[in-house]
C-alpha cells in the first residue's frame, strides 16, 4: 500500500490561480492524497470558488496570522507519513508526487527532496527556469552552502518526511518571507536531503505582496536568519563562516542597490561585504565588472563625440 501523502496549500487573496493550483494536485498520478487549504483570512472569492472542492479537501479558514503561522496550523492537520509544500499560485507537475515519494521511499535517511523549478507569469506562461548548479552534496556541504552562499531550495519543490520534523511548529510565524529559508537551514542542518535533477514545480512570478516586494526588508530579515541559526547552532558554525555568510549576503545587496540607482546604500552595503571578509571575490568581481561596464560606456560616448 503506498505511504499517504498531504498536500499543504496556504492561500490568502488568490482567487484567480487557487483552482489551478488545487487541479494540479488534484490530477497527479500518485494516490493516496491528502489535500490540506488553510486560508489565512482572504477577502475575496477564493472560499467560493473551493466550495465545490470541499468533499475532495480540508478547507480550513482563519483569521489572518502570515503564510508560516498558517502553514504551521496545516502541518498539525496532517495525517501523512510525507508532506508537500504547494504555494497558491503554484503548479505541480502530474508526476510531482509520485517521483518525490520514489525518492524519499528509496532513500529514508533523508529529510525531504527537492527540485528544480519552472518559472512561470501570471498568464501560465514559462519565463524562465531555476535550474540549481549543485551536485548532489553531503548534509555538511548541503548545510553550508546554504548558509554560506543563500538559499537555492525552491519552497515549493519539497516533499518531506514527516519523521524528520520534530517541531511542533516547524516554522517560524514571526519571519514574514524568509520562514521558508529559516526552515530549510534547521532541516538541513540536521538531516541529509535529495535534490531532483529536474523541474517538479512550476513557480509564478511577479506576484509578491507588500513585504516581499520591499527589497530592503527581505534583505533584514535574510540577515535575522543568519544570525539565529548561528546563535543556535554555534557549537556546529564558526565565526568565520557566519562572517562569510553576512559579507555574501551584503555582496548580494551592493548588486541589488547598485542596479537600481541606490549609491549610497551601495556603498554601506560595499563596504559591509569587505568588513566582514576582506577576501571575498564575489564582491571584488561584481566591482570590477561594474567599473568596465561603465568604463566601456564612457569611452564609447567619447568615440561618438570624436
Amino acid at each position: 500500500m503506498q505511504p499517504l501523502v498531504s498536500v499543504l496549500i496556504t492561500t490568502y487573496n488568490a482567487e484567480d490561480f487557487i483552482l489551478e493550483t488545487l487541479e494540479s494536485i488534484l490530477t497527479q498520478t500518485y494516490n493516496p492524497i491528502e489535500i490540506i487549504i488553510v486560508d489565512d483570512g482572504s477577502n475575496d472569492n477564493t472560499r467560493n470558488r473551493l466550495k465545490p472542492y470541499f468533499n475532495k479537501i480540508v478547507y480550513h479558514y482563519q483569521k489572518n496570522i502570515g503564510t508560516y503561522g498558517a502553514l504551521n496550523v496545516a502541518y498539525s492537520l496532517t495525517k501523512g507519513k510525507y508532506i508537500a509544500i504547494q504555494d497558491h499560485d503554484d503548479i505541480s507537475m502530474p508526476y510531482r508526487i509520485a517521483e518525490e515519494v520514489d525518492v524519499l521511499e528509496r532513500n529514508p535517511y533523508c529529510c525531504f527532496v527537492y527540485s528544480h523549478a519552472i518559472f512561470i507569469d501570471q498568464q501560465g506562461k514559462q519565463i524562465g527556469e531555476w535550474n540549481i548548479d549543485r551536485n548532489q552534496m553531503n548534509r555538511i556541504d548541503t548545510f553550508r552552502d546554504l548558509y554560506v552562499n543563500g538559499n537555492f531550495i525552491p519552497h515549493s519543490s519539497i516533499l518531506h518526511n514527516r519523521e524528520y520534523i520534530q517541531e511542533i511548529n516547524p516554522y517560524n510565524p514571526e519571519l514574514k518571507v524568509c520562514g521558508d529559508f529559516h526552515f530549510t537551514l534547521n532541516q538541513t542542518y540536521k538531516h541529509h536531503v535529495v535534490k531532483i535533477p529536474h523541474p517538479l514545480i512550476k513557480i509564478r512570478k511577479g506576484l509578491g505582496n507588500q513585504v516581499s516586494g520591499d527589497k530592503t526588508a527581505l534583505f533584514r530579515e535574510e540577515k535575522i536568519v543568519l544570525k539565529a541559526i548561528y546563535k543556535k547552532y554555534k557549537c556546529g558554525i564558526n565565526r568565520t563562516t557566519y562572517w562569510k555568510s553576512l559579507s555574501n549576503q551584503y555582496a548580494k545587496e551592493a548588486e541589488f542597490f547598485l542596479d537600481n540607482k541606490q549609491i549610497r546604500k551601495f556603498s554601506q552595503a560595499t563596504i559591509m561585504s569587505i568588513f566582514y571578509n576582506p577576501l571575498n571575490k564575489r564582491i571584488y568581481l561584481f566591482l570590477l565588472d561594474r567599473y568596465t561596464y561603465f568604463l566601456c560606456k564612457h569611452l564609447n560616448r567619447n568615440k561618438k563625440v570624436a
